[in-house]
């Protein structure tokens, strides 16, 4: 089974959150209601932010939205976003010291596009 780490986990219920509301959420609101840890979930929206899948207003009535429709953001995106390594194995990372003799890569290549597909068929809209 393939695991998801908590950062793309917390971007999940962090977007999730924002597509139930049509007006900015502050991080303190989904921290409390989540109980997600405040840095942490800092680091994330910044990223989530700079891959342009949140916008943010300041202010007292400030806080977070979503920067395009649920149905526009996939689970790839996210993952996108948030995930440094976004290989399924080594193999793929190019750091591989038998990547060159690998009688296996194949596999792996089509399974990542599979896998791939699948995340980018999946869209928030979906998770609701």
């Amino acid at each position: 089974m393939i695991r998801i780490s908590k950062a793309t986990e917390y971007a999940i219920i962090l977007l999730l959150r924002l597509s139930y509301n049509n007006k900015p959420v502050s991080l303190n609101y989904i921290v409390r209601k989540n109980h997600l840890p405040y840095k942490y979930l800092e680091k994330i929206v910044n990223l989530l932010k700079k891959s342009k899948l949140v916008k943010s207003v300041e202010g007292a009535k400030g806080g977070y939205y979503l920067a395009r429709p649920p149905q526009d953001i996939s689970i790839k995106n996210i993952l996108d976003a948030v995930e440094t390594n976004k290989a399924l194995v080594n193999c793929l990372t190019g750091r591989c010291k038998y990547e060159l003799n690998c009688q296996h890569k194949n596999i792996w290549i089509k399974l990542q596009k599979i896998i791939s597909r699948e995340f980018d068929s999946i869209n928030l809209d979906n998770l609701r």
